[in-house]
């Protein structure tokens, strides 16, 4: 059995060995894909297996960069370089994997997400047919590590249209360099390398971090590198060698186990990933580095890698959101082997029919395919936004739903309302402010009533965004208990809860439990009741 899976999935095609022969196909490459793919998979699984490994990215960027260059200037040397033919390569090894994918999560989102996520979707679709979804995300997620960016299937789809804004600039401008000026190529290289990077720092320094994460022009530097690393004469293989292979192997694999999401990046820190890919891509294929790396197991998964890439991330999003974030081991271990199914699924009868079959390889045919992919997707996700998320299509009922009393006037930020309150909190709070200043503005977030009215309040709920989405149980919760409690919507921290909790009551006992949803630091938390060994709210008078 393993002799049948080395020699049908792990060996090189044909087409590959060919390849192999005359230098174009490099079997450590693959094995380098494995260690970048997997990276990223695992962190996206659990981020405490490998804690940095969204650095993988910047290891296909060097990659992708060395591997485009490469053929560049080989087509350049040789005469045969040629726009059309660079792009109907670059098309059929892209597309048909990214539009397959991006049509399933439309459609199973279809399924199974309500209107307002549905509508975000859409967006993305539509930046996804234009090439420009790294510029949607960095305006509109903002940070790469975000609860709200994790919560798109699509997120992972950034990375794709930096590289094919890359590779719409790179092979003019090399193409121009070598016919007017070809000693110009690497000095050019060099100043945009540099310049690309100085931006990237500059960004991170200005806490520009979205910027410095999505945007092509702070990228660029990656993809520059593998092509100058093609532009370097062929390595030799002096007693420096395997150190220079170990230099590699710790570039990347520091990343992985060191990094955190709280770690600055990109800029100074994306240099190790940088330098180590591009160590290995030059001295790892020797020595005991060559033999991990041209490993069946290595080079079969790198094989399969960029439609792994593709189809991990809606998996994690889709199994997760079907799961209301509540996975045991066994979900993620599902994630990860349905991930590793679809990835093999693709690359065999997505990727490699598409890459073989003689009928594609008519730049026509594929230029049309392509325009008519990128037209029905993008006229997907503007329909999507003309029908509000298809409100009256798909859960109609979900999708319009009444909410709340209190979340639909204009008075509560950012657009909630409020039933008002007690008059005396209220005074209460404005107190607050002018004797604490050190707790900042609370006169600007007013309390909602939950609950009963009529009665004197019994629990307090306080926090931003996870306490505004469980304010609805929390006041029918109390409406069953004939209970009345206030809501104080703010970006407060746990010890600040508890300090407005004792200002406004003092009287109060303390909780059993401590604040809720501390996952991101500045959530909910409850000053109320939970006596051991129930489930119900038992409230506390709090004044």
């Amino acid at each position: 059995m393993s002799k049948c899976f080395s020699e049908t999935f792990c060996s090189p095609s044909l087409h590959q060995a060919g390849s192999a022969i005359h230098g174009t196909y490099f079997p450590h490459i693959d094995g380098l894909r494995t260690f970048a793919v997997l990276a990223v998979v695992l962190y996206h699984l659990q981020e405490g297996i490998c804690p940095g490994g969204y650095t993988g990215v910047d290891i296909f960027f060097v990659i992708s960069g060395y591997l485009i260059g490469g053929g560049l200037i080989r087509g350049l040397k040789e005469g045969t370089f040629s726009l059309t033919s660079f792009y109907l390569r670059r098309i059929r090894r892209i597309m048909p994997a990214y539009f397959c994918l991006i049509a399933v999560v439309l459609a199973f989102g279809c399924v199974v997400l309500d209107c307002d996520d549905l509508r975000t979707l859409g967006r993305t679709v539509r930046s996804s047919a234009l090439f420009i979804t790294n510029i949607y995300f960095s305006r509109t997620t903002g940070d790469y590590f975000s609860p709200a960016a994790e919560e798109n299937p699509l997120l992972n789809l950034w990375s794709l249209s930096v590289e094919e804004q890359f590779y719409l600039m790179i092979p003019l401008t090399l193409w121009l360099l070598w016919k007017f000026r070809e000693k110009a190529v690497k000095p050019v290289l060099w100043g945009a390398l540099g310049l690309s990077f100085f931006a990237a720092v500059c960004h991170m320094g200005h806490l520009e971090h979205n910027k410095a994460f999505y945007l092509l022009y702070c990228r660029a530097w990656e993809l520059l590198a593998g092509c100058l690393l093609a532009l370097a004469p062929a390595a030799g293989q002096n007693r420096g060698a395997g150190w220079l292979r170990a230099a590699g192997w710790a570039g990347i694999l520091l990343p992985f186990a060191c990094y955190t999401p709280s770690t600055p990046f990109p800029g100074y820190t994306a240099i190790p990933s940088v330098a180590g890919a591009a160590l290995l891509i030059r001295y790892g294929n020797h020595g005991w580095s060559g033999r991990i790396l041209r490993h069946p197991l290595s080079t079969g998964i790198g094989k399969i890698s960029y439609s792994l890439y593709l189809w991990h991330w809606p998996v994690i999003v889709y199994w997760t959101y079907i799961c209301f974030d509540e996975c045991a081991p066994w979900d993620y271990a599902g994630m990860f082997l349905l991930s590793l199914l679809l990835g093999f699924l693709s690359w065999k009868f997505v990727e490699t029919p598409f890459r073989t079959t003689v009928s594609w390889q008519n730049p026509q045919k594929a230029f049309l395919a392509t325009a008519a992919g990128c037209l029905m997707l993008g006229l997907a996700g503007e329909w999507l936004k003309w029908t509000d998320g298809a409100r009256d299509y798909w859960h109609v009922a979900a999708n319009n739903m009444e909410f709340p009393e209190y979340w639909k006037g204009p008075a509560f930020p950012p657009s909630f309302g409020i039933t008002p309150p007690d008059r005396a909190v209220v005074e209460k709070g404005n107190a607050i402010q002018h004797h604490h200043p050190e707790l900042g503005d609370v006169t600007d977030y007013p309390f909602v009533l939950l609950g009963k009215t009529g009665q004197a309040p019994s629990f307090l709920l306080m926090g931003d965004s996870h306490a505004m989405a469980s304010s609805p149980g929390f006041d029918e919760a109390a409406r069953l208990l004939q209970r009345s409690g206030l809501f104080y919507r703010a970006p407060v921290s746990a010890e600040r809860h508890f300090q407005l909790r004792r200002l406004l009551f003092p009287n109060a006992p303390a909780p059993d439990v401590p604040p809720l949803g501390t996952q991101y630091g500045t959530n909910l938390g409850l000053a109320g009741k939970y006596p051991p060994g129930t489930d119900r709210i038992h409230p506390q008078p709090l004044d």
